[in-house]
């Protein structure tokens, strides 16, 4: 995560990732990782996520997310069960 990156000071719960069925299986801030991160915990900048699931499509829209906030309310990638 970078400064400029929308979900920079953002709970992991407010990017909805599971819509992309990806989920963030650990998180890395400076010298501690995390596992199963939980979802009320703010996004910091330098932070590195762990991402898990979903199809390489999936993986490119949450970039999306991450980055901009492209898309956070209309998913174009279908999402689990939704096939």
């Amino acid at each position: 995560m970078q400064d400029e990156d929308y979900a920079t000071g953002k709970q992991i719960a407010a990017l909805e990732l599971g819509r992309f069925a990806v989920s963030i299986k650990a998180l890395r801030r400076g010298d501690i990782r995390g596992e199963e991160p939980s979802a009320d915990i703010l996004l910091q900048a330098g932070d590195v996520l762990v991402l898990e699931g979903g199809k390489a499509e999936c993986f490119r829209e949450v970039e999306t997310v991450l980055r901009t906030g492209g898309k956070l309310a209309k998913a174009t990638i279908p999402v689990a069960g939704d096939v």
